[in-house]
């Protein structure tokens, strides 16, 4: 049994285009909804936001909008999609890694601690012992340290502590990431001291050994190969500097625009000598250094590049990249690849928790562009958590495909990584569902700023006709359709749901349902707060018996007992007269 308020007129600032008092809707409270009263009220253009079921009056909004669903059976996916599909497959199998930074500076909700302020939703916490110090407040014995956490979490601690973090960041290395970090940084000290002996510590520009990132190929005639590389450009800018030295102490002259560049060029004669010259004091001054050995190599690379080889180093900077022949190639493919990041899918009851608010408000803030001040708890429960749809268990022949009940459930998306097992997984993105019995609403879809690349709004979507199509092929029902809220012509946002076709856009004139092709496209740009049917030749004449009231059926609420309305018709009418009409907008 359903329980609702009385239905009437509201308006609200439009979400779309910000007008205030722009948008004007019917709506009424839901206190209780059984699935199969919610799907009819779906069926006929209505929606939810939390447990307030509303329709838009499209003539008094500034931007109209058109309820819209797709035919799972007919839909077919474009190119697009197909690419972002094979996508994901290859992310699954370990053939394709994105590059998410989850660690950049981002700004997250944190939970207050106070108890006291328990409205507030945004905190500073606690960060934990593998945090990042950025920054230190005060220069006194009570300063603090602001520090950043690896889950983004930002918060003040001690200066006390936040040594403590640098000495177990520092324990934390192993001994091959010393040995590294001992040899780069003894390549740099014997790099500025040779410049300093060939007087060419004035360049302004800072000139260091940095690690080689650039693989090398094994060649047949080469003795050997080197793996462990550092490389530096000092000769390059040591030949530029005294190439502008030389052009500045020039008299002035007229000079044609050729022998102008031929001067600003530099001589590879020139720069080879400047190579040569810094190759061989760094070989002499190496001796006085044991911590690179007497191992270390140094050669003169194309563009005065110098190259420091240290093989004895564990742990090469870059490895050798080796010939694969084709056998090779048809044997990797038939080898199931270990994946280093996988996405996982769950579905639970709508809920709330922390993990869960705060993706949801990054995503309203960054994406949305939200302010701070509107995004709370309170207001976050009553959006995605607080449902009326009374939950049932779902029917026997969906268990291999949906063996959840039906309600209002979120569909949650974990991101995985092998590489570190023992991590929590990420979340990136979850979409709340209402599962009907011939129908599923997606509501509304929230994900990672930072995981963009994934297109887990595509993702989602595609997943979800899918499950619609297999409930229609078990159940032998062709009216399973797949309903995606709201279409808004004029915002630019809702554009993406044009590439999901077959689909529909309710009619609230004519009160049917339109096919959205080229033909609605143009007459919503035409006059977007009128019909999308010429309603002439769609006209319906309806011929009701007299004697048979259609609202004879519906059940209401009254005076605490539940009784058909044909049972108190004449006593509402004598009373209240102007409830007919509203129980033939619910009814009819």
């Amino acid at each position: 049994m359903s329980v609702v308020t009385n239905a009437r007129e509201m308006r609200y600032d439009c979400p779309y285009c910000k007008k205030e008092k722009g948008c004007c809707s019917l709506f009424f409270w839901a206190v209780r909804l059984t699935a199969e009263d919610y799907q009819s009220l779906v069926e006929n253009g209505w929606c939810r936001c939390g447990r307030m079921i509303y329709f838009p009056i499209n003539e008094k909004c500034c931007c109209p909008q058109h309820s819209m669903r797709i035919d799972a059976v007919k839909f077919r996916e474009n190119s697009l999609q197909k690419k972002i599909n094979s996508k994901i497959k290859r992310l699954q199998r370990g053939e394709w890694r994105p590059k998410i930074d989850f660690s950049s500076k981002t700004l997250m909700p944190f939970t207050s601690n106070d108890s006291k302020s328990k409205d507030s939703s945004f905190s500073l916490a606690t960060p934990s012992a593998q945090s990042k110090v950025i920054g230190i407040l005060g220069q006194d014995k009570g300063s603090q340290c602001i520090a950043q956490s690896n889950s983004d979490e930002v918060g003040i601690i001690p200066v006390q502590e936040a040594k403590k973090v640098l000495e177990t960041k520092t324990n934390a290395l192993s001994k091959e990431e010393l040995e590294f970090k001992s040899a780069e940084t003894t390549l740099n000290k014997l790099l500025k001291k040779v410049l300093s002996e060939l007087k060419f510590d004035q360049i302004e520009m800072p000139t260091t050994f940095a690690p080689s990132r650039r693989r090398t190929k094994k060649r047949k005639n080469a003795s050997s190969n080197f793996s462990n590389m550092f490389s530096t450009n000092a000769a390059f800018i040591v030949t530029s500097w005294l190439k502008r030295a030389k052009k500045a102490g020039l008299n002035d002259m007229k000079r044609d625009a050729k022998a102008e560049k031929r001067e600003t060029q530099i001589d590879d004669l020139e720069l080879k000598h400047v190579a040569m010259q810094i190759t061989t004091g760094l070989e002499k001054g190496a001796r006085s250094y044991p911590e690179i050995k007497s191992t270390v190599q140094f050669k003169v690379a194309g563009r005065g590049y110098i190259n420091a080889y240290l093989p004895w180093l564990k742990g090469p900077v870059n490895g050798p990249v080796n010939k694969v022949t084709q056998n090779e190639k048809k044997k990797a493919k038939n080898v199931s690849l270990n994946p280093k990041m996988k996405l996982c899918i769950s579905v639970k009851n709508a809920h709330f928790a922390e993990d869960v608010f705060k993706l949801y408000a990054m995503y309203q803030i960054k994406i949305h562009k939200d302010p701070i001040e509107r995004i709370t708890k309170q207001e976050f429960k009553a959006f995605l958590v607080d449902t009326p749809i009374v939950s049932s268990p779902s029917p026997r022949t969906w268990e291999n495909i949906w063996p959840h009940n039906l309600g209002s459930s979120f569909r949650i998306y974990h991101l995985e990584s092998s590489v570190r097992p023992l991590a929590s997984p990420r979340l990136v993105g979850y979409a709340l569902l209402d599962v009907l019995p011939s129908c599923l609403y997606s509501s509304y879809f929230v994900w990672h700023p930072e995981a963009k690349k994934l297109s887990l709004g595509v993702v989602s979507a595609l997943e979800e006709i899918a499950i619609v199509k297999k409930l229609a092929e078990v159940e032998q029902n062709p009216n399973h359709l797949y309903y995606i809220g709201y279409y808004v012509h004029k915002n630019k946002q809702m554009q993406y749901k044009r590439q999901y076709t077959p689909s529909e856009l309710y009619c609230p004139h004519a009160k049917k349902w339109v096919p959205f092709d080229e033909k609605s496209i143009k007459i919503l740009e035409d006059n977007p707060h009128g019909p999308l049917v010429d309603l002439k030749q769609n006209e319906i004449v309806q011929k009701v018996d007299s004697k048979l009231d259609p609202l004879n059926h519906v059940m209401l609420l009254y005076r605490q007992s539940v009784i058909p309305y044909k049972n108190v018709k004449e006593q509402i009418d004598k009373v209240k007269p102007a409830l007919r009409k509203e129980l033939e907008v619910f009814a009819l």
